[in-house]
């Protein structure tokens, strides 16, 4: 009866102690899955940032494209209207 007696007690023991681990793990793993949601929303913040970013770039690129384009378009007038005016003075 003692020996038996024992083994429950060590069983309990065990038990209790399983019992303690399972409700850290749980808790670990509530931790884990909050912590694993705020880097989801983080990096889709990130991502929501850089497609922004590559928009306004992109943007900017257009626009100092057409500039340039602009500026050549009439620098090319001023070469024409200067050739033009010299083929009449010769």
């Amino acid at each position: 009866v003692l020996l038996l007696e024992r083994r429950v007690a060590e069983l309990e023991k065990e038990s209790e102690s399983s019992g303690e681990q399972h409700a850290r793990l749980r808790q670990e793993n509530l931790h884990l899955v909050h912590r694993a949601n705020a880097l989801e929303e983080q990096l889709k913040e990130q991502e929501l940032q850089a497609d922004e970013q590559l928009q306004q770039e992109t943007r900017r690129h257009k626009e100092a494209l057409s500039k340039l384009e602009r500026e050549k378009g009439l620098e090319l007038e001023n070469v024409q209207a200067r050739w033009a005016q010299e083929d009449y003075t010769d």
